[in-house]
């Protein structure tokens, strides 16, 4: 009986002295560095995320991509995990394939996905790599 009461007691005062001190949170310095910086530093970008539309028929993808240098890979999946479309976008062309009727798009892609009249095939790199191209920045007159 002693004995059960010396470890809850010593149960307790452990519990008390781990929890009486705040965590020591520690900050990293944010870094925000160039694509061409991160391009040098770093081979791979990997990441996932969820693309949804919002109208009459609203609809949501998930989608994983990995990005080397200059050329991208990415998959998008449906709710079911299927896979959907791939696009592949190299600096100079992208290509789609449609997974579910096995279909391959490589010319007048803008049809098919209207971002891509937008985008054009450098920008998709750049932009999975975290930056906005140049090319897309609002200059503002004083």
């Amino acid at each position: 009986m002693i004995f059960r009461l010396s470890i809850l007691l010593i149960a307790n005062i452990l519990v008390v002295i781990s929890c009486s001190q705040a965590p020591e949170i520690v900050i990293d310095e944010i870094v925000d560095l160039s694509y061409d910086e991160l391009k040098q530093q770093y081979i791979t970008c990997k990441g996932k995320g969820v693309m949804t539309a919002q109208g009459k028929l609203p609809w949501k993808l998930n989608y994983s991509f990995t990005t080397q240098n200059d050329s991208s890979f990415i998959q998008f999946r449906d709710i079911f995990s299927r896979r959907v479309l791939f696009v592949q976008a190299l600096p100079s062309e992208i290509t789609i394939w449609d997974m579910q009727k096995n279909l391959q798009y490589d010319s007048d892609i803008g049809n098919v996905i209207p971002i891509f009249n937008i985008l054009k095939s450098y920008d998709i790199a750049q932009i999975l790599w975290g930056e906005i191209p140049k090319r897309y920045h609002i200059s503002i007159k004083n």
